[in-house]
């Protein structure tokens, strides 16, 4: 229901310096990383220091600044690993190259997860790393819980058929050789949910259908929902891609009697148009991924575009005959998109979207923040491809906390004109915006108190994207 009772606000601006980032041509710093040296005294150290390092801080600005997201003493969620509640059974994947841009994103996904104790085993698929990356990589994950693993690949970037490259050939590549790995599931009855590496965790993700606050929208009903997922009975969010895939040469890409080429337009748009997270049981994913990788080639060299791998999916699925229980509510991303998890962001009336003292939401919140759009309110703004590679590092300053009343500024500014925004607009693009950067900020705040010795560590709040 929506709330009856009147907003409690108050104005808030933000204090301390500010670092405005607003070209493409931001200059990036090294990716994350330490010295055996340095690990090893701040794995041994860090613990002990830490709270020195709250005590003896003497920027009384930067204290001031980061009341929202510097941990207080008597919160140990910011100063150790969370504990997670067990489940052997799922297993949540995403797929990245070697790059600073997806080391830091990595970082978020498991940084976020344990934020909200997601169940499960956490397994980023790494590809294309050289020797020495792999041993940075991998000695900054051996000191994380065991729940949180790394895969590593070749790159698969580039096609030896044809000759022809596209980045997320890594994706359904990296995903067959990670299921026919010796680190796959050995459940035999193991659920695997494919993410993207710009997910954040806003509440865990379950496989448990009916347990789940669920959101969905026409064609699906009440009727199609399931108790959970099984073998035979994958589910997914919800994309608009539509069934455009049924106009591409499915007989030359799928075969001449695959059961994707008698789909109907109709029916490719309520089970097949789908993307992360995919949840399926394991029998089911490595049908779909052995697939998967056989047909994405011929997608892209008929649609050499960004969703050809989504289309490829899709393709995979209606050929294996494996339909998908669309949902809404895995995550939010387009602020003017239907079919997301909105619903549950449109209902907050009683506080502001940004506010400290905004409830939390438990289930009826999406679970992720897919946060792949350009999200702008005023002269506020966040894009993942201007976030400096070296955000999580004890360096690295934190983003700027956006006033809490900023869903009230019902417009946009990129530098070049004005757009105007409707009030379910402004709330929309201020929930992403600020949630981000809240998420961002724990994450990266966590990070420091976990690896950074005492006073090496920068938490002042200096960036600003526009």
């Amino acid at each position: 229901m929506l709330g009856t009772g009147a907003r409690m606000r108050k104005k808030s601006n933000p204090n301390g310096k500010i670092k405005t980032t607003c070209t493409r041509g931001l200059a990036f710093v090294a990716i994350v990383g330490f010295s055996w040296g340095l690990f090893i005294l701040t794995r041994l150290a860090g613990p002990v220091l830490a709270p020195i390092l709250r005590e003896g801080s003497e920027d009384r600005n930067a204290l001031d600044t980061l009341a929202s997201v510097r941990p207080a003493k008597n919160d140990p969620s910011m100063w150790q690993w969370n504990e997670a509640p067990e489940d052997d059974r799922l297993y949540l994947v995403f797929s990245t190259d070697c790059s600073g841009y997806q080391n830091w994103q990595s970082l978020a996904v498991f940084f976020t997860a344990d934020a909200v104790r997601q169940p499960g085993t956490i397994v980023r698929i790494a590809s294309g790393c050289s020797e020495a990356e792999k041993k940075e990589v991998q000695m900054l994950y051996d000191t994380f819980p065991i729940r949180f693993q790394v895969h590593f690949t070749p790159n698969f970037k580039k096609d030896a058929k044809s000759g022809k490259s596209y980045d997320f050939y890594n994706k359904p590549y990296g995903l067959q050789h990670w299921l026919d790995s010796k680190a796959a599931p050995k459940h035999k009855d193991a659920i695997v949910a494919l993410l993207d590496p710009d997910f954040l965790f806003m509440r865990p993700l379950t496989y448990k259908v009916k347990q789940d606050r669920v959101l969905y929208s026409p064609p699906v009903t009440d009727g199609d929902l399931i108790d959970e997922v099984r073998e035979g009975h994958p589910v997914a969010q919800y994309y608009g891609i539509g069934s455009q895939w049924t106009k591409f040469k499915v007989e030359y890409i799928a075969g001449k009697d695959s059961p994707a080429s008698k789909v109907s337009t109709s029916d490719a748009s309520r089970y097949y148009s789908v993307g992360a997270p995919y949840i399926a049981h394991v029998k089911d994913m490595r049908k779909i991924a052995e697939s998967w990788a056989n047909f994405v080639p011929r997608v892209y060299e008929e649609y050499p575009h960004l969703l050809a791998e989504m289309y490829a999916y899709s393709i995979a699925a209606a050929h294996l005959e494996l339909p998908h229980l669309r949902l809404d509510h895995y995550m939010v991303s387009n602020t003017q998109a239907a079919g997301e998890g909105w619903p549950f962001v449109d209902r907050l009336t009683d506080k502001y979207v940004c506010s400290a003292e905004a409830p939390d939401q438990g289930q009826e919140q999406p679970v992720f923040l897919h946060y792949c759009q350009f999200y702008r309110v005023e002269h506020w703004g966040f894009h993942k491809r201007r976030v400096a590679t070296g955000l999580f590092t004890c360096e690295s300053p934190l983003f700027v906390t956006p006033p809490e009343d900023l869903e009230d500024t019902h417009w946009k500014d990129n530098g070049e004109k004005k757009t105007m925004y409707s009030k379910q607009e402004a709330q929309r693009a201020a929930y992403m915006l600020c949630n981000v950067i809240r998420k961002l900020n724990g994450a990266a705040v966590k990070f420091k108190n976990l690896n950074c010795l005492a006073g090496s560590a920068n938490y002042t709040q200096e960036i600003k994207i526009w």
